[in-house]
């Protein structure tokens, strides 16, 4: 961090996510923050402190979540904010694909190496794929309700894995409050249906994320916006690559063109659903945002995910609880 340069761009694996952004605001650096921003509750209040203090320092921290930087969620979001479609009611979210790779370990291969190497295979470094794929349909839950939601119920499984300990699939209910549920779905299972999405209803009409809102039985809402607000700040909405977008918002806002943006908070909030889906899923517990954010006396607020990043500074580390033929198990203890 003592040097001259101005940006940290933080691709790493996740669980060194909140000590990178944390040393690279403290430094007086601007942060591009890949997704997702913690894998346990700990690491997720010390992104949040991170947030804070980058906008106290005036420095962008912009996320990886790019969906709030494409046109069609984008004008989705307006016509919600506008009034024109009323509040989402329900809904439903997706992520169903493949384990991304596997990383056999080598001969010779340290642990800490070795869990690097091959992280989107294990908990304790991406947070499973509730978590490290996941966080982006139900970022999108959040910002199309204008809220988090109070719980998580879940259930999930390992049925065909190779390598790590994460499950296979998740199925979450979240409740929003005032009756509002939204379910989440999630899988990594080679050939088997793929779909990646989000879809909410309204009394009166139908929403399919990033793409068409459609009156039920009728036409198709004709979507129509230049610009949206965040955080107070009114920005364009631009048509092209999100994943350009977002870096090009990133460096505008340093340059002066545009206010400088912190997504911060809603990159955290959307980590912490995902957070909570797991931890209900692998203790078949109900588990409520409250339990990794504020309240202390909860079993899972300092429930962390071993080894810590603190263990991978001071050297090699030892392997997780569970490990390649071994996962959580609903009803049982994890974690501690």
């Amino acid at each position: 961090m003592a040097s001259d340069c101005e940006i940290i761009v933080t691709a790493t694996p996740p669980n060194f996510r909140p000590v990178h952004v944390e040393a690279a605001i403290k430094a007086g650096k601007h942060v591009f923050a890949e997704k997702p921003v913690a894998v346990d509750g700990p690491g997720l209040r010390q992104f949040l402190a991170a947030a804070k203090l980058a906008k106290e320092k005036n420095l962008a921290l912009v996320a990886g979540s790019q969906r709030r930087h494409q046109k069609g969620y984008l004008l989705q979001a307006l016509a919600l904010q506008q009034g024109k479609v009323g509040q989402v009611l329900g809904g439903a979210v997706y992520w169903n694909g493949t384990v991304p790779w596997v990383r056999a370990r080598k001969e010779g291969m340290r642990n800490d190496a070795y869990l690097c190497s091959n992280w989107v295979n294990w908990t304790e470094m991406s947070g499973d794929h509730i978590v490290e794929q996941h966080v982006h349909n139900l970022d999108v839950a959040n910002w199309f309700i204008g809220r988090y939601p109070r719980t998580a119920g879940a259930f999930g499984g390992r049925a065909r894995r190779v390598s790590g300990n994460q499950y296979d699939y998740f199925g979450v209910d979240f409740d929003y409050g005032d009756g509002i549920h939204i379910h989440s779905q999630c899988r990594q299972i080679g050939g088997t249906s793929g779909f990646v999405g989000e879809r909410f209803r309204t009394e009166q009409f139908e929403i399919s994320g990033g793409g068409k809102i459609q009156k039920v039985g009728g036409e198709a809402l004709k979507l129509e916006g230049d610009t949206y607000t965040l955080n107070g700040n009114t920005y364009a909405i631009k048509d092209g690559n999100p994943y350009v977008i977002e870096h090009e918002n990133l460096l505008r806002g340093i340059l002066g063109q545009i206010p400088l943006m912190n997504e911060g908070e809603s990159i955290a909030m959307g980590t912490a659903c995902a957070i909570i889906g797991r931890i209900s899923a692998y203790t078949g517990q109900t588990v409520r945002m409250s339990d990794v954010i504020e309240n202390q006396n909860s079993p899972y607020y300092n429930l962390v995910c071993k080894p810590t990043w603190q263990e991978f500074e001071a050297g090699d580390v030892a392997m997780p609880e569970y490990g390649d033929d071994q996962a959580p198990l609903p009803g049982k203890p994890w974690g501690k």
